[in-house]
């Protein structure tokens, strides 16, 4: 697990420095390194790289769930935090796609990595209405819905960050603003969640269309 003194974007940059290109390019999407434009939010689009790797993301819903799938439920001593994305591939060719671009960062620096194991139990759970993946290959210009799953500590504050795809793309991160998740059991708002106890549920739906 990385330590913000270790952070991937600074990985990158001396990466990139070391094979001589572009020793000065402004990573704007990297906390810390300059530059940095403000994170969007959810129900908010980013477009994150460039021909012929360009997506369009869209955070649609945040759930913050005590346990995950409703069948031989997986638990954890911290909550899931499930994330909600609509993909699009804004590029002529199809795209191959991992959850290794995406990153959950804590208010402090912390950052976690998707939990992939657990994907499986999003097929059992009815509250996450999208698909968990490990790879997956978009089309052009056709959206997909799909979820990636963070085991991470309740009641802090957190933000997705997208790296472009594509080892030596200089194009920018993206990042997006997920607010506090869990600890509290209600809504952005401040008002009830309206959803199962062990549950916080932050949607996009005021922003979007209703998720698939």
């Amino acid at each position: 697990m990385p330590t913000p003194a270790e952070h991937p974007c600074m990985n990158r940059r001396t990466a990139l420095r070391r094979l001589g290109i572009g020793s000065t390019v402004t990573l704007t999407g990297c906390a810390g390194l300059g530059g940095e434009r403000e994170p969007a939010n959810v129900g908010e689009s980013v477009l994150v790289g460039d021909d012929p790797k360009r997506v369009e993301y869209v955070v649609r819903r945040v759930q913050a769930l005590s346990e995950l799938g409703q069948t031989n439920p997986r638990s954890t001593a911290g909550v899931w935090a499930v994330v909600s994305l609509r993909l699009t591939n804004r590029t002529p060719g199809p795209l191959e796609l991992t959850p290794d671009p995406f990153t959950l960062v804590r208010g402090d620096g912390r950052e976690f990595t998707p939990s992939t194991s657990v994907v499986p139990y999003l097929g059992s759970d009815g509250r996450v209405q999208a698909r968990g993946f490990s790879f997956l290959t978009l089309a052009p210009d056709s959206p997909t819905d799909v979820a990636l799953v963070f085991d991470v500590s309740p009641g802090d504050r957190y933000t997705l960050r997208i790296q472009p795809l594509g080892t030596f793309s200089l194009a920018d991160a993206a990042e997006i603003a997920l607010g506090e998740l869990g600890g509290d059991d209600r809504s952005p708002t401040g008002t009830p969640s309206g959803t199962d106890d062990g549950e916080t549920d932050r949607g996009a739906d005021a922003a979007t269309d209703t998720p698939v």
